[in-house]
C-alpha cells in the first residue's frame, strides 16, 4: 500500500480533512440543481450531505488470482460525495446501457460465449485493466460529454452545463483517509464510488473506436504477404505486459502500462476454457 500511495502523480497527503469542504461543494450543487428545477424538494433533501465522513481505504485480497494480491477499494459510504454520485451514477446509466460494447451481466456473458465459436487458426485473447478507474482522466470526460451531448441529451435528461457540473464535484471530492493520513486524489476516481463504473464504461466505449479500429486493424495485417512470418511470431501462451493503444485518445498516454494479455479463463461455472468455443 505505501508504494501506490506514494505515486505523486496519483497522490497528493495533505494535513487537513477536507470533508467539511467538500460537504459545502455538494450542497452548493445541490442548491443549484433545486433552484433550477432539475430535482424536486424531496430529492434534493435526500441528497443533500450533512454529518459525513471521510472515505477510508482498505485493501480486499485478489483470492481468485495467483499470489493473492492486495486491491485497494475506498469505503465512499457516508461520505460528502456518495449520494450525488449515485445519482450522477443513476442519470448515466440508461446512455450506458445502450454500448454495444457493454455487459449488462455474468449471465449475459455466458450466453454470448456459448453461442460463439471461433476457427482453429485464431488465438483469443482477453485484456485485463489495471487500476482503470484511477486512470480515468477527468479532462476526457468531458470532452466526451461535451462533444456527444446533442446525441445523448434525452438519455440523460439534464443540461450539458449540469453533468459537466456534476462529473466536476465527483472527480474534485476524491479523497480519503489511511492510517489517519489524508490523500488527495490528483485524477481518476476510485473504486468505492459510485460514479465509477458508469465513468470507466463512458470513457471505454467513447465513440466505439478502439474495438473497431483495433480488430480490424489486427485483421489487415494477417492478411498482408507476412502472414506466415507473423503467425510463427505470434506464440499463444505468451504474455506482454506492456504496450499502447492509439484509439483511445487523451486516454492511452496515462494507462500506457495498464493493459496487459492473460490466459482467457472466464469465472463461469459452466465454461471451463478457451477450447470449449473453437470449432
Amino acid at each position: 500500500m505505501p508504494e501506490l500511495l506514494n505515486d505523486p502523480l496519483v497522490y497528493l497527503q495533505t494535513n487537513k480533512d477536507p470533508t467539511r469542504k467538500y460537504q459545502d461543494k455538494v450542497n452548493g450543487i445541490i442548491a443549484v440543481l433545486l433552484e433550477e428545477s432539475v430535482i424536486c424538494d424531496q430529492k434534493a433533501r435526500y441528497l443533500k450531505a450533512h454529518n459525513t465522513l471521510p472515505p477510508r481505504l482498505y485493501e480486499l485480497r485478489k483470492i481468485h488470482k495467483p499470489g493473492c494480491k492486495l486491491r485497494p477499494v475506498v469505503s465512499c459510504i457516508k461520505s460528502p460525495c456518495y449520494k450525488l454520485a449515485k445519482f450522477l451514477h443513476g442519470l448515466l446509466t440508461p446512455l450506458i446501457n445502450t454500448f454495444e460494447f457493454n455487459i449488462r451481466n455474468s449471465t449475459e456473458m455466458v450466453r454470448f460465449i456459448n453461442n460463439t465459436r471461433l476457427p482453429p487458426d485464431y488465438i483469443l485473447v482477453s485484456l485485463d485493466v489495471v487500476s482503470l478507474f484511477t486512470n480515468i482522466p477527468k479532462a476526457l470526460v468531458l470532452e466526451i460529454i461535451n462533444e456527444e451531448y446533442e446525441t445523448i441529451r434525452e438519455l440523460v435528461k439534464v443540461s450539458k452545463g449540469k453533468l459537466c457540473s456534476l462529473i466536476n464535484v465527483c472527480f474534485k471530492t476524491s479523497y480519503f483517509t489511511f492510517n489517519n493520513v489524508f490523500y488527495l486524489q490528483l485524477d481518476g476516481s476510485s473504486m468505492g464510488n459510485p460514479a465509477s463504473p458508469v465513468l470507466a464504461n463512458l470513457v471505454m466505449d467513447y465513440r466505439n473506436n478502439y474495438p473497431t479500429k483495433f480488430i480490424d486493424c489486427c485483421i489487415n495485417k494477417f492478411k498482408s504477404k507476412h502472414m506466415d512470418e507473423r503467425r510463427d511470431n505470434l506464440i499463444a501462451d505468451k504474455q506482454e505486459n506492456r504496450f499502447r493503444f492509439p484509439y483511445i485518445r487523451g486516454l492511452s498516454q496515462n494507462i500506457m502500462r495498464c493493459f496487459r494479455v492473460t490466459d482467457w479463463k472466464p469465472a463461469f461455472y459452466n465454461i471451463k476454457k478457451a477450447g470449449d468455443i473453437l470449432d
